[in-house]
């Protein structure tokens, strides 16, 4: 019931101020309606008062007009938690966010949107494990000294894959947990991480991820991840654009204050938006990864034809096609934009076609200029005067509402069409009855159409003149702006044996047999309107790894519905499989981690380098059918490695690898410095592999500049003495 509250709410027009209308996305118009509506429901007495509360904040991402500042946001009783330039994440009471949009100092708001969650065999054929044993390099690298981190759902954070090897200690450092109006709690200590369960166990998505990326090898001698002795930062919870992004700042902050470089993975995305990286939370997701490396899924929607395009020419400047529905029968929900390659405008038309008779029998009336971003919506009578207009026509063949709105786009200053809809197939409709669509352009200009992919996608119905659709362009909008790297997913195995004796994992899927080293492809992929491929690079994607306890227990998974479990001080830990893009990224992520601790300058340039130089381009590849979903290819682990030592080697100081973590080494130049917690004064000698001391330095006090620019090249040991300890780490120069 509480839906057709919600679904009536958004249809009504003018409930808003028309100054604050037009600075309110519409996800965020649709909220506020929703909560309105509420409130009247309260007032007339048909829902419990407990059920709106008058303080209920929400997290709200503010774009603010250039050279303002947050002073009237604040004045106004909004919360600053992070900030970007001209883009603030904020928490704001609901009661007063129509005042604050209404504001000089406030260009635009965002309320964000729903995303979703989008190793032994994988060990062997990416060599990571020579990596841990440090075959061929200068030492192991396992992610120590590095921070990594993720927006996720399903978080066990005390599972054993999280402890250290050779303590009890939980290698999970933070851990906050989001709700639907943004952050619900912060755990900072390892009592309370300790005594918490999880923020979903309905969940054990993030638990999986965190296991690829992170996950040590105690309590599993098989399935655990790369980075097994970085710290871990996680942020959990309700997945909106906004709780994303307030996570992802939470993790880099934290890894500021210690010192360290981070490594962010968001298995998290939407099909929805212009796909350029342009929206709000896109150009804030863009300066976050100027301060930490983020990773995130392509997407699992590589089979699917939620895009469109079509470049218009002289006699040819007309694409037509079918709206139908997946995943629940007779069911067309959701939204589906499109979008010209510049300002110039469109014109669309949507239609009830008659699929036996083969011709429109009713057309909606088109748009061909803004609406100023104001829905016209066509529904039946059911809705009374909360539509636009009724058509009798149209009420014979859906239940429901279709809504168009046009405008100018002030992010990108592409025009665009926006579709919301709600229908379900009328009584007398026995499926000969369709939605169809027309666009019409001008010669030399583009247009690029999107499908959320809930539960609508295009086809022709195998009717000529009509598109079909493409998947070129269902890559998870949030892996399409600038500073992020997005990863696709190939096959390391064709079988999973579970413990219950079951071959295969999601056999409905169609996922196994597969060769080993093949595209999945449910690989998302996309051209973009720039010109950009996205994937850039694809990782293993059929991968066994750590299940959230609280999952296991909730979802009676005892069964052996799992690949092994571990018993320790009477609590049992699982592992097992998951599919899909987003188990590729975190092993990207958790790869990139052990390059960083290489070296910890790296910026997501010098990576997306270090990946086109590096990446595998094997048979598969190189032979593939759509190489759109493959980017530069398989991510060489070792070979990236190789790649950052090497570069790092040419121009001087490399490898940095702490052996005690009170003992911090951080190269500037030709100069080392040494810092040593708890100390007072410390004296630091730098070995050459021949025991000989080729550099010496004592100073009254924990922290010491050494020279270093003239020594040959090669691997030394940094010796520094205290009155409490000796300490002792390893670099090359």
């Amino acid at each position: 019931m509480k839906k057709l509250y919600i679904y009536a709410a958004m249809l009504i027009a003018g409930a808003l101020s028309l100054s604050a209308q037009s600075k309110i996305d519409y996800n965020g118009q649709t909220r506020l309606l929703e909560y309105k509506m509420q409130k009247q429901l309260v007032k007339s007495g048909q829902l419990d008062v407990k059920s709106v509360s008058e303080d209920e904040k929400m997290l709200v991402l503010v774009d603010l007009e250039e050279g303002e500042t947050v002073a009237e946001l604040e004045e106004k009783g909004a919360v600053i938690v992070s900030q970007r330039g001209d883009l603030v994440l904020a928490e704001m009471p609901i009661s007063q966010i129509e005042d604050m949009a209404a504001l000089e100092s406030v260009k635009k708001m965002s309320f964000g949107e729903m995303l979703t969650t989008k190793l032994d065999s994988a060990r062997v054929s990416t060599a990571f494990g020579d990596a841990h044993s440090g075959i061929g390099l200068d030492q192991a690298y396992n992610g120590k000294g590095v921070v990594v981190g993720l927006m996720d759902a399903g978080v066990d954070p005390n599972h054993i894959a999280f402890k250290e090897q050779s303590t009890n200690n939980n290698r999970v450092q933070r851990f906050w947990s989001y709700g639907s109006m943004g952050l619900s709690a912060t755990y900072d200590t390892p009592e309370e991480i300790s005594a918490f369960s999880t923020e979903n166990r309905k969940e054990t998505h993030g638990t999986h991820v965190l296991g690829i990326m992170a996950g040590g090898n105690k309590g599993s001698k098989l399935y655990y991840g790369l980075a097994t002795h970085s710290d871990i930062a996680v942020a959990a919870g309700t997945l909106t654009t906004n709780n994303v992004l307030a996570g992802a700042s939470k993790i880099i902050e934290y890894a500021k204050s210690v010192g360290k470089p981070a490594i962010i993975n968001l298995s998290v995305g939407s099909n929805g938006g212009s796909h350029d990286g342009t929206a709000s939370y896109g150009r804030y997701l863009a300066a976050l990864g100027q301060d930490a490396i983020i990773c995130i899924s392509a997407g699992n929607e590589g089979t699917m034809p939620l895009g469109l395009r079509k470049d218009f020419a002289e006699g040819d400047n007309e694409v037509k096609s079918f709206f139908v529905e997946n995943y629940v029968d007779g069911t067309f929900k959701g939204t589906t934009t499109f979008w010209s390659k510049d300002q110039t405008p469109f014109t669309f038309s949507a239609f009830v076609y008659d699929n036996d008779q083969d011709k429109i029998v009713y057309e909606l009336p088109a748009v061909s200029e803004s609406t100023s971003g104001k829905y016209k919506t066509v529904g039946g009578s059911s809705y009374g005067t909360s539509v636009t207009y009724h058509s009798a026509e149209f009420d014979k063949a859906f239940t429901g509402y279709f809504g168009v709105m046009s405008d100018l786009c002030k992010d990108n200053d592409r025009y665009m069409v926006s579709l919301n809809y709600d229908l379900r197939n009328a009584a007398a409709n026995e499926g000969n009855l369709v939605l169809g669509f027309k666009v019409t352009g001008v010669a030399g200009n583009s247009v690029y159409g999107y499908c959320d992919g809930v539960y609508t996608e295009f086809t022709s119905y195998d009717k000529e003149g009509w598109d079909p659709g493409t998947a070129n362009g269902t890559i998870n909008e949030i892996s399409c702006g600038e500073n992020v790297l997005s990863v696709g997913a190939y096959s390391t195995r064709n079988s999973i044996k579970l413990a219950n004796g079951t071959e295969t994992y999601y056999p409905s899927l169609n996922i196994y047999p597969k060769p080993a080293g093949a595209i999945l492809n449910f690989t998302s992929y996309g051209t973009l309107a720039d010109g950009r491929n996205l994937p850039h690079v694809c990782a293993p994607g059929l991968l066994i790894s750590a299940f959230s306890t609280p999952y296991v227990q909730y979802n009676s998974l005892g069964q052996g519905n799992y690949t092994t479990r571990y018993t320790s001080f009477n609590k049992t830990y699982y592992w097992g499989p998951m599919t899909g893009t987003s188990q590729a990224s975190p092993f990207v992520a958790g790869t990139i981690a052990l390059w960083m601790q290489a070296d910890t300058t790296l910026t997501i340039d010098d990576v997306k380098t270090v990946i086109a130089e590096t990446s595998i381009k094997d048979d598969f590849v190189k032979n593939a059918t759509v190489k759109e979903q493959w980017g530069a290819g398989k991510i060489n682990v070792m070979g990236g490695l190789k790649y950052v030592l090497d570069r790092k080697n040419a121009s001087g100081i490399a490898a940095i690898a702490d052996e005690n973590d009170n003992m911090v080494v951080e190269a500037n130049g030709g100069i080392i410095n040494v810092f040593v917690a708890g100390e007072s004064a410390i004296t630091v000698a730098v070995y050459n592999m021949s025991g000989q001391v080729v550099r010496h330095v004592s100073v009254n006090d924990n922290e010491a500049n050494v020279d270093v620019e003239n020594l040959p090249k090669g691997i030394y040991l940094i010796h520094a003495q205290g009155a409490k300890g000796r300490y002792t780490t390893r670099m090359v120069i």
